[in-house]
Order: structure tokens, then C-alpha cells, then sequence
């Protein structure tokens, strides 16, 4: 059994994410080189008002009350990253659904004993996708391709019985199978729509008029279109990494802390996920020039407590502050096995190693202000 979460509109819903202020807009994102840039896609609120992918920049600017953003697809990878590390918390064995943005396939064999059945499975999955910011469709099939179209065609969560694939993807429109642009203007053209009415053709038929391929499609309409899962492999390590491109240039300490906090809180869920903690941070700021300012935190002891963590990143770039405007902010984090202490009932209580961190911090900021720090 296979399990497909399908983020709809992806990129949309990863700039609304970075930028909160656009989530109440409609807004079309643009990419290419300047001056032929095109809109990529748009909101649901975009679209109503006449945006079409392949516009100009420039003929989406016209169009009131629609704001055109720029695609950051840095911010697309970090977001592939969250997903990513969701998708591991519930199999081991996951492929990555190139022709969908966002998607990933999940191999669910075994799982039922800690997620439940296949429908407790798919509700959980998508609980845990919303809890990390995104909308998504779960589709649950024995074939893996069946799962993939249904989660592009279907809303919200959809589980179908072995054997039953057919007739589940039978209403779905043709664009689920992903056929290009020649092929869907010629099943156009021959008034066929849906998947049932691709799967209701004679499969000889449709190879002498479109060759290979239209064998191919006719089995992904059945739902019966064979696959071999290539599990992806990554390095945990390389996930814990939060990069964000700034609207405009940041000067002030308070802004740039409130940004470093949703991203330490992004790193830190995906460290406890793997019973882990921070045993690094590493801040590179972009600034305004060329240059970089690049900061290290790296607490004696693992640390899983965020407002400790955000307190010794400020007390460091208060001691170190960077000497331009900031453009584009990265953080880099490096995991360990947490600290864990038992202390006796007779001896005396130690200080919290989270407040000592704290505590040397501050004395290390006196230091640089009086020019005693080396």
C-alpha cells in the first residue's frame, strides 16, 4: 500500500508561508530572467481576477488588487525540507514524485501498528502536514501511480480498496495523468475528459494513434500501471538548514530575532522528531554590499529549549552585531543525543546548564563592552 500527500499549488502556498501578509491578497508569482518574467501560478484569489499562468509580469500588474512577488526557490527547497522530514516520521521508504512539486510517496507496508489503518494513517499524516503549514491531499492505493493521481484530482484524504482503482479514478479529469501538452489537445479533440472515458478505449487503439505513451496512460486510467519505487536517501543532517530572503533590508536586532525565532522552531521540531537536540547553531548573514557575517552558538550541552537558544543567538549578535544592512538570513544547525542527568535526592542541586550558557552570555557581552573579551 502507498501513501501520496500532494500539496496543491505549491510554490503559492510556500510564499504565502514566508510571507504572512500575502495570505489575505491575491497574488501571482513570477519567474525568469528580467524583463521576461512570467507568471508561474497563482492564488485562488489571483485566478478569479483574471491572472493566467504564462502572463507577463507586467500584464499581471495591471490587473487591480493583484500583487506580483518574485518565486524564492530557496524557500521552496526549505519547505521540501519540512516535508521531507514529515514524510520520514511515517515510513521508512519514501520516493519523491518529480513531476508533482511537493509531493512525496510513501511505502505504508507494516505501519498499521503505529499509525492504524490506512485511513488513520492518511488523517494523521495530514494533520501533521497542516502543524508544519501547508494544505495537502492524501490518497491511499495499492498502486502507486493510482495514489499519485487521485491526491492531484481529490481533496483531502481519500483511501481506496485494493482492486477498486478504476473505478476511484474513473471522474478525475485527464490532467491527473499528467500527459503533455500535445496529448491532451489530441484527447481534446476526440472528446475524451475524464480517465473513465480513457480507460473505456480499446489500449491497441490508442498505441497505433499515439505509440507508446498512450499505453502507458491507458494503465495509469485503470490504475493498473506497474512501478518501481526508488527510495530516496538523504542525510539527516543536511535537513537542518532554515534560509530566508528579506522583502527589504533589516538594521534592527528586534526584527531579525523574531525571523531566527520561527526558524530554530522549525529546526528544533525536526531535531525531537529524531529524539534528538541542538548541539550548534550557526547564523550567516547576507549583507547589504557582498559580504557576510557569520556567527557560531554552540552550547556545552544539547539544548531542546527554544527561548534558551534564541537568548544566547542575542546576546551573541548584540556582542557581535554585523556592520551592514541584512538581506538574506541562513541557519545551520548540527544535532546530538540530548543531556540527560540523574541527581541524587541528598546532593546539592547544579544550576541549569541552559542558564549558565545564558549567564557566561551576558558576562561575555560586559567583556566586549568594557574591551576586556579577547
Amino acid at each position: 500500500m502507498y501513501a501520496v500527500f500532494h500539496p496543491p499549488n505549491f510554490a503559492a502556498q510556500v510564499a504565502a508561508k514566508q510571507r504572512p501578509e500575502l495570505r489575505k491578497r491575491a497574488f501571482a508569482l513570477v519567474d525568469g530572467e528580467p524583463p521576461a518574467e512570467v507568471v508561474i501560478t497563482a492564488n485562488k484569489a489571483a485566478r478569479a481576477a483574471g491572472v493566467e499562468v504564462g502572463m507577463t509580469k507586467l500584464q499581471a500588474e495591471t490587473i487591480p488588487g493583484v500583487a506580483v512577488v518574485r518565486r524564492v526557490q530557496e524557500d521552496e527547497g526549505s519547505a521540501l525540507t519540512v516535508l521531507h522530514t514529515v514524510a520520514c516520521m511515517f515510513s521508512p521508504r519514501i520516493e519523491y514524485v518529480e513531476k508533482s512539486l511537493g509531493t512525496y510517496a510513501l511505502d505504508i507496508r507494516g505501519m498499521s501498528g503505529l499509525f492504524g489503518d490506512e485511513a488513520q494513517l492518511a488523517n494523521k499524516l495530514r494533520q501533521r502536514i497542516m502543524a508544519a503549514g501547508f494544505l495537502a491531499n492524501i490518497a491511499v492505493a495499492q498502486n502507486f501511480d493510482a495514489a499519485v493521481c487521485l491526491a492531484r484530482g481529490r481533496e483531502r484524504v481519500s483511501v481506496v480498496p485494493p482492486g477498486h482503482e478504476a473505478n476511484a479514478l474513473r471522474d478525475l479529469p485527464l490532467h491527473v495523468l499528467n500527459p503533455t501538452s500535445e496529448q491532451a489537445e489530441t484527447f481534446h479533440a476526440w472528446g475524451i475528459r475524464t480517465c473513465g472515458q480513457l480507460a473505456a478505449l480499446a489500449e491497441t487503439d490508442l498505441i497505433s494513434r499515439i505509440g507508446q505513451a498512450g499505453k502507458r496512460l491507458h494503465r495509469l486510467a485503470r490504475g493498473s500501471a506497474p512501478h518501481l519505487m526508488f527510495p530516496i536517501e538523504a542525510s539527516f543532517e543536511e535537513s537542518l538548514v532554515e534560509r530566508m530572503e528579506l522583502d527589504f533590508p533589516v538594521e534592527m536586532l528586534e526584527p531579525l530575532l523574531f525571523l531566527l525565532a520561527r526558524m530554530t522552531d522549525t529546526l528544533l521540531e525536526r531535531v525531537k522528531s529524531k529524539a534528538l537536540a541542538i548541539a550548534l547553531l550557526r547564523v550567516v548573514l547576507h549583507l547589504d554590499g557582498g559580504k557576510q557575517h557569520e556567527r557560531v552558538v554552540r552550547p556545552a550541552l544539547p539544548l531542546e529549549d527554544k527561548p534558551t537558544l534564541l537568548k544566547l543567538l542575542q546576546l551573541d549578535l548584540e556582542t557581535n552585531p554585523p556592520s551592514a544592512a541584512i538581506l538574506k538570513l541562513e541557519l545551520h544547525a548540527q544535532s546530538a543525543t540530548p543531556y540527560r542527568a540523574q541527581h541524587g535526592l541528598f546532593l546539592p542541586q547544579a544550576p541549569e546548564p541552559g542558564r549558565l550558557e545564558i549567564l557566561l552570555a551576558r558576562l561575555r557581552k560586559l567583556l566586549a563592552r568594557s574591551g576586556l573579551a579577547q
